[in-house]
């Protein structure tokens, strides 16, 4: 099955489930809804992007430094109460884990956001060390001191995937259902009174978390989709804007030269008369794939129009030069089905350039000089790559 087939297919596949939902009764939809949820792939990498813009960065690193320190401080208060550890093992613990809270702190504050392995070690080191406290405390201190499992619930739901998720509701939940027991069992608590508390609990750490994070991975997927073709997922032109001013920004902390090349196919509309629009599909999205292999981590590639693609990327001139050199390449495949070139026009700012001084709007002109490059690459035959520098 052809790439484009299997798009059709798994599109097919959704569009008949989801039909099938409404003949569903209530629970059925809910239980769907949930499968889904639960089960959708989940992009780190477009969280540190796109959900939380740059200049954001150092805000959303001080806010949870400053709920790991909240965490230590309550360590550190706890303590000197009557309710918190009394062996020696017990405080040794405490005081241990309250030193690598102020240690994550403080690494919070000077790192920078971190990938997926951090997102996660973060959680986990939220959920394990903060159960591995309370435990400590007799059994009221234990339920009260559960409503800090609040914020490592908001940071779930903000940066860890739906399962991540799960797995913490179920790990705190766990906890806070056996810390209501044993204050049941040890201290002749009233039921009712248990069973009120750990309502209250159970309310804050998981309905609340499990609500917000379905919420806001629709309005994140909305505007994720509003970012993307739908034909190719490679970025649309409102997608390339957001991710150019990124690479722009990165450019010059690095002090290295960033270039946009202007990627048409060529003759793109005799592959539909002689083929059919449903080959000219396939076409685009295999040269989508080939150009978002080629490109990698060193710039991003979006689709802008028909048979229109720009490629921006950053780095030394020679590593610039050998990636979209290999750009009309990976174009032309003779063993494709329907095999076409590409025509490429591109414009570069050199790391020495004194056009950096006109800030990213000098982006647009780069764009139209690499546009004209292009059709100088489709004047002179096409198959082939034309650029200029400034």
């Amino acid at each position: 099955m052809t790439t484009l087939e299997t798009k059709r297919a798994e599109r097919g596949t959704f569009d008949t489930r989801r039909s099938g939902r409404h003949r569903r009764g209530g629970p059925s939809q809910v239980a769907a809804a949930f499968s889904d949820w639960l089960h959708q792939p989940h992009d780190y990498q477009w969280i540190v992007r796109h959900r939380s813009v740059r200049h954001l960065h150092p805000v959303i690193r001080s806010v949870f430094s400053l709920a790991t320190i909240i965490f230590a401080m309550t360590s550190a208060i706890m303590l000197f109460s009557p309710r918190g550890p009394h062996t020696v093992e017990a405080r040794l613990w405490v005081v241990f884990v309250l030193f690598v809270q102020v240690g994550v702190a403080v690494t919070l504050m000077v790192c920078p956001v971190p990938n997926k392995a951090g997102f996660i070690a973060f959680g986990v080191f939220g959920d394990v060390g903060l159960a591995s406290v309370l435990a400590c405390y007799d059994a009221t201190g234990a339920i009260i001191g559960s409503a800090l499992f609040v914020i490592i619930g908001a940071y779930c739901t903000f940066f860890l995937s739906p399962r991540w998720v799960v797995a913490h509701l179920l790990f705190t939940c766990s906890f806070a259902i056996y810390s209501a027991y044993r204050g049941w069992s040890t201290s002749g608590e009233h039921p009712a009174t248990t069973l009120a508390a750990l309502t209250v609990i159970l309310t804050s750490i998981a309905g609340v978390p499990i609500f917000a994070h379905i919420a806001w991975t629709a309005i994140a997927g909305d505007a994720r989709s509003s970012s993307r073709d739908p034909l190719t997922g490679l970025l649309n032109r409102r997608g390339l804007d957001s991710a150019v001013r990124d690479l722009w920004r990165e450019s010059i902390d690095r002090q290295v030269s960033i270039a946009v090349a202007m990627v048409d196919v060529d003759k793109f509309k005799a592959v539909n008369d002689v083929y059919g629009h449903d080959a000219g599909d396939e076409v685009l999205v295999n040269i989508s794939r080939r150009l978002e292999t080629g490109v990698g981590d060193r710039g991003v590639v979006a689709r802008t129009g028909g048979e229109e693609f720009v490629v921006v990327v950053s780095g030394s001139r020679h590593d610039i030069e050998r990636t979209l050199s290999a750009v009309v390449a990976l174009v032309n495949d003779p063993r494709d089905a329907v095999p076409v070139t590409a025509s490429v026009g591109v414009a570069v700012l050199e790391s020495t350039s004194v056009l950096w001084h006109a800030g990213n709007t000098i982006i647009a002109r780069m764009l139209r000089m690499s546009d004209a490059m292009m059709y100088r690459s489709k004047t002179c035959g096409g198959n082939r790559l034309s650029v200029h520098s400034m």
